[in-house]
C-alpha cells in the first residue's frame, strides 16, 4: 500500500461503536491482531476496507455531483 494512503489520516476518525469493545471500532483494530486467531486476520481486512470505502466514497459522490451538476448545466443551455 503506497506511503500515502498508508497515512492519510483515517487514525484521527472517532469510529462508531460496532462492537462491544472499550473505545470502539479504532481501539479493537489496534489490539485485534495481538489475540490471534481469527481476529488477527479480521483487524487488517477492516483497517484496510476502511482505506478504500472512505475514499472511494468522497470520489463517488464527487463524480455523482459533478454529474448532476453537467446535466441540470446541459438543460438551462438549450
Amino acid at each position: 500500500m503506497p506511503q500515502g494512503v498508508r497515512n492519510m489520516g483515517l487514525n484521527l476518525l472517532e469510529m462508531p461503536r460496532f462492537i462491544n469493545f472499550p473505545g470502539g471500532l479504532n481501539s479493537w483494530i489496534g489490539f485485534a491482531p495481538r489475540w490471534g486467531g481469527y481476529r488477527a486476520v479480521l483487524a487488517p481486512v477492516i483497517e484496510n476496507a476502511i482505506r478504500i470505502v472512505i475514499p472511494g466514497t468522497v470520489v463517488a459522490r464527487a463524480y455523482e455531483g459533478y454529474q448532476i451538476g453537467q446535466r441540470y448545466s446541459d438543460d438551462e443551455s438549450e
